[in-house]
């Protein structure tokens, strides 16, 4: 097996394991994953990968932060998941 194959495997656990968690059958489950042309996946996951940096912040408002620490790879990589954060914007002020 190649590591194309490996990869392309993983990517089909976790996409079966995503619809576990989702709470669709394994009968549609079988049939999203069956239409999915994991080559093509493939390339488009591997077009997308970017450095990997041990920190970084993206802030989106006008006075936040936008820094990158060190690398932590040689290669670059695609994030395939990210749990959902819940963030409260405090604006008020402590008198």
């Amino acid at each position: 097996m190649t590591t194309i194959d490996k990869l392309i495997d993983s990517i089909a656990n976790i996409c079966i394991n995503l619809g576990l968690r989702g709470e669709y059958s394994p009968e549609e489950i079988a049939d999203l994953v069956c239409d999915i042309a994991f080559v093509h996946l493939y390339d488009a996951l591997r077009d997308l990968a970017e450095p990997v940096y041990a920190f970084s912040t993206d802030g989106e408002r006008s006075m936040t932060l936008k820094y990158r620490s060190r690398k932590l790879f040689d290669r670059n990589a695609t994030l395939l998941w990210r749990e959902p954060v819940l963030c409260a914007d405090d604006t008020e002020l402590i008198r």
